[in-house]
């Protein structure tokens, strides 16, 4: 089972119980809201912050997980052809810009770790999908449209689970759920070398 770790409080804000209350304007525009972002371009120096918030900030978090590389990879930066992060602000507040999910792989790419089983590589890629949209919905435009809790995407990844569960090709064990890695992403940013020592290793999710 995955052990997840947070670090680096270094501009985090306590919020009161409900939230929404004007916090300082802090953090890259990677991570950042459309409304938060709007504030800053307005020159504000504080703006309201709450769930909806941290929830488009967590969504860009679930991407780099799943993708296994940075959000904008390519795409911001000082060489020809990229942007810079202020370009990156306003197509996020004007355009909905968001980062790109590469396209689903119809195959098992062979690592002996994974199962070859069809039925389960269609269950991961629909997995996958699903996810997807998920993260899709949790960075919204609208603050309104996005997950009002994080025990509702929570009680979502569950229920996106239970397939596996169920499923007779999956390692199952009846006390700790699936035994089996699933795969829900692919290192796209580091080529097939998944093995990198400094690749991230959370792209697999032992349910259990």
């Amino acid at each position: 089972v995955l052990t997840p770790y947070l670090c680096d409080f270094g501009i985090a804000t306590p919020l009161g119980r409900s939230g929404g209350e004007p916090v300082p304007i802090k953090g890259s525009p990677h991570h950042m809201a459309p409304e938060v972002l709007r504030a800053q371009r307005a020159g504000a120096e504080s703006c309201p912050y709450g769930i909806a918030q941290e929830m488009y900030s967590f969504a860009v978090l679930a991407y780099e997980v799943v993708e296994m590389k940075s959000p904008y990879v390519g795409i911001v930066g000082g060489l020809p052809g990229t942007i810079t992060r202020d370009e990156l602000a306003r197509r996020i507040v004007e355009d909905g810009f968001r980062p790109a999910f590469a396209d689903v792989v119809d195959e098992a790419k062979g690592e002996e770790h994974f199962t070859s089983s069809v039925k389960l590589v269609k269950l991961e890629q629909n997995l996958r999908c699903n996810i997807v949209r998920l993260v899709e919905r949790c960075w919204a435009q609208s603050p309104q449209e996005r997950p009002r809790t994080f025990a509702d995407v929570e009680g979502e990844i569950e229920r996106l689970l239970q397939p596996f569960n169920n499923d007779g090709n999956a390692a199952v064990d009846s006390n700790k759920g699936i035994t089996t890695p699933v795969r829900i992403g692919y290192a796209t940013d580091i080529g097939t070398r998944s093995r990198m020592e400094d690749a991230v290793v959370d792209y697999c999710m032992d349910h259990g």
